[in-house]
């Protein structure tokens, strides 16, 4: 049985990611439009801000808060966390795929890349 090329699995966790962001999205500005009965988005009332210390709190604040409140705001704000979990996905997909190749030089370049966006994403 033949390995999928890199392309193809990279295609495949942003088509997944892309379209599930999408369809949640969706179900977000669906609730908006049942709740406030307009298509007009106005959020400002809300108090809509990132409170999170860094991107992986977020994630946990934004996976809880969905949980317990399923309101648009929150519902948005999951799509939105999956479009940005997506590319993290991809990289780590990266690292793993070159690794089952023995492919050391882009395994540790791919790493590289995975530490420098961890950190980042660690301190924001």
């Amino acid at each position: 049985m033949r390995r999928p090329a890199l392309e193809e699995v990279l295609s495949c966790i942003l088509i997944i990611g892309v379209a599930t962001s999408l369809i949640i999205e969706f179900i977000g500005l669906a609730l908006y439009v049942t709740s406030e009965g307009t298509m007009v988005v106005d959020m400002s009332g809300l108090g809509t801000y990132v409170r999170s210390r860094n991107f992986f709190d977020y994630i946990i604040d934004v996976v809880a808060s969905t949980l317990n409140n399923p309101n648009y705001a929150n519902v948005t704000a999951l799509g939105l966390m999956f479009l940005m979990l997506t590319q993290y996905l991809v990289v780590l997909a990266s690292a793993v795929y070159f690794a089952l190749s023995r492919n050391c030089k882009y395994v540790v370049i791919t790493l590289v890349i995975l530490v420098i966006l961890t950190v980042s994403l660690s301190f924001c």
